[in-house]
């Protein structure tokens, strides 16, 4: 069983060395100086990788399961145990949207607003 870890600092690692979310704290890095980048190593291979991302006191917060992809949330203090509010199949999307809402200090949108039926 692998013992969970932080990577304070992917960009120590060569960019060939990365995986997926570590490419993605790399990128954010070099786009938004000023960024705090930790992630979080899963307990078992089969665990699920996390990305936490501070700018300006926004906080997102990115999970990444390699199988299913990522999970994007900005989380308040009342969102302990929830799951992902959007979902990413692929890397570079994901990135954009968290550097998107970074930049404007925005909020993930809910999952359960978001499949409210119309109310027409």
């Amino acid at each position: 069983m692998n013992k969970p870890h932080s990577i304070s600092d992917p960009s120590a690692h060569p960019e060939w060395m990365m995986n997926d979310i570590e490419r993605i704290g790399e990128a954010l890095r070099k786009a938004l100086p000023g960024l705090s980048v930790r992630i979080s190593a899963p307990a078992v291979a089969t665990g699920s990788w996390w990305l936490d991302a501070l700018l300006h006191s926004h906080h997102v917060v990115v999970e990444w399961r390699p199988r299913t992809g990522f999970g994007v949330s900005t989380p308040s203090n009342d969102d302990y145990g929830e799951g992902a509010d959007e979902i990413y199949a692929g890397r570079d999307e994901a990135f954009e949207r968290v550097r998107r809402l970074l930049l404007s200090g925005g909020r993930t949108n809910d999952p359960a607003v978001l499949s409210l039926p119309n109310a027409s």
